[in-house]
This record gives C-alpha cells, structure tokens and sequence, in this order.
C-alpha cells in the first residue's frame, strides 16, 4: 500500500480541515478512506475516493475542496510548509489564527490560480476575500451539530472519475474495483455526475427547498437557509472570532 507523499497529506489535511470549518464531519470521511486502506487501495486513490463521496453527499463544497487541493497541488515549497505548519496547528489545537493569517496569502495565490486556469479576469478578483477565492457558499454550512460517531459518507456502487486533484487512478488496486452496473442501483439516483445515493430523511426535505423541525430557517431570495448558530452566527455577526474576541 502506497503512503500519501508530504504534498499528499497537505492536501488531505486542508480538505478535512476545511470539511471541520463548514461544521460537517471530517471522522466520517477519514474513516472512509482507511477503510479503502484496509482493501489495498493507495492512500491517494484512498483519499480520492472518500472526498468523492463525500461531494456526493455535500455537493455546495465541492468547488472550495477542488480550490483548496488544486492550490496545495500547484504551491511551492515555502507555501507548502506554510499550509502545513498551519494546519497541524489547527488539527491539535482547534485555533483557527494560524489559518485565518494566511488569508491574504491563499487569497492573491487563488487569485492568480483563477486567473491563469482562464477561470477569471483581473478586474473579477479585484475584490476577492477568501470566501471569494474558496468559493464558499452558505449552503455548504452544516445545520447539523458536529457528530464524531456519525457515519461514514455513503459512496456510489459503480466507480466514478473524480474532479479532485489527488493521485492517478490506475493505482487503484485490482481486487477493490467496484462492479460496473448498467443502471442505477437500488437506492442511488443517476445524474449528470453519476450516480448519487437517493436522499432520505431531512436530506430529501433539504433537497426539496423544506423547512426542517427543530432548525430555524429564513426564507432568502435562494430559497430556505438554516439560522446561524454559534461561531457562523457571531461571523456573519462581525463579532470577534478566537484569539481576537
């Protein structure tokens, strides 16, 4: 079984980290990948996988975990220390202040990323903030408390080619390759990005623009959002977050 390499795990810890921040579960995703470990699949491939899923399940951050993992991928090696430092920092402590001090920097670097990949103009980055650069959207926030033990994200039964930038997926190990099925599964929907599991339960409500019991919603010009809560309440509040409140 091949390990991730330096950059690999980089790229792994910005995107659990990232997962955490949204107030989603990032246990659930690394458990996944370990067990893709476990059936002799490399870390990469591993990891792939599991951050697929997860995008399934959670497709509003699918495009900051893409931002995200293509900025490690392209970062030189004083950037890549940099990300790395703050992001164990972060891991062991929960202190978002390493993190938030490389704004500006993840910022002017997505800038030039967008701008290159042709994605973007000067003139439509000149106002960016690192919700701009990430492409976070309020969507992707959870409404849901952060749950340790929840479960795995569900995974699709027939493989899928992923958009995240992670490693090459002829490693993926022979024995572990899912059955190819000429329909959806019992259980999946099939889309224009594949196959997805079929929302049930309050993801079904959410899916279909409903108001959840128990969670407070407001009605936006989008349609039906979650009232924050807590850290995103006090953000979106302008009140002082961590070291500095």
């Amino acid at each position: 079984m091949t390990a991730l390499t330096p950059r690999q795990r980089v790229k792994a810890n910005a995107a659990l980290s990232l997962i955490a921040l949204h107030g989603h579960n990032p246990r659930a995703v690394q458990n996944a990948a370990k067990a893709r470990m476990a059936e002799g699949y490399p870390a990469a491939i591993a990891y792939t996988k599991a951050l697929e899923a997860f995008a399934l399940n959670v497709p509003s951050m699918r495009n900051t975990l893409e931002i995200a993992l293509e900025l490690v991928g392209k970062s030189d090696d004083a950037t890549l220390s940099k990300y790395d430092a703050a992001l164990n920092h972060y891991n062991a402590t929960g202190d978002e202040g390493q993190l938030e001090g490389l704004a500006p920097m993840i910022v002017e670097d997505a800038k030039a990323l967008a701008i290159r990949n042709g994605d973007a103009t000067e003139a439509d980055t000149l106002y960016w903030d690192i919700q701009s650069a990430l492409g976070v959207t309020e969507e992707a926030f959870s409404a849901e408390p952060y749950q340790p033990e929840a479960q795995a994200p569900a995974e699709p039964a027939a493989p899928q080619p992923s958009s995240f930038q992670f490693g090459n997926p002829s490693q993926i190990a022979p024995t572990a390759q899912p059955q190819q099925a000429a329909q959806a599964p019992l259980g999946y929907l099939q889309s224009e990005m594949g196959y997805r599991p079929r929302p049930t339960g309050e993801q079904a409500r959410r899916e279909a623009g409903v108001p959840l019991g128990g969670i407070e919603y407001i009605k936006t010009e989008m349609g039906y959002r979650a009232v924050p809560t807590g850290v995103q309440a006090r953000r979106e509040a302008g009140v002082p977050i961590g070291s500095d409140a």
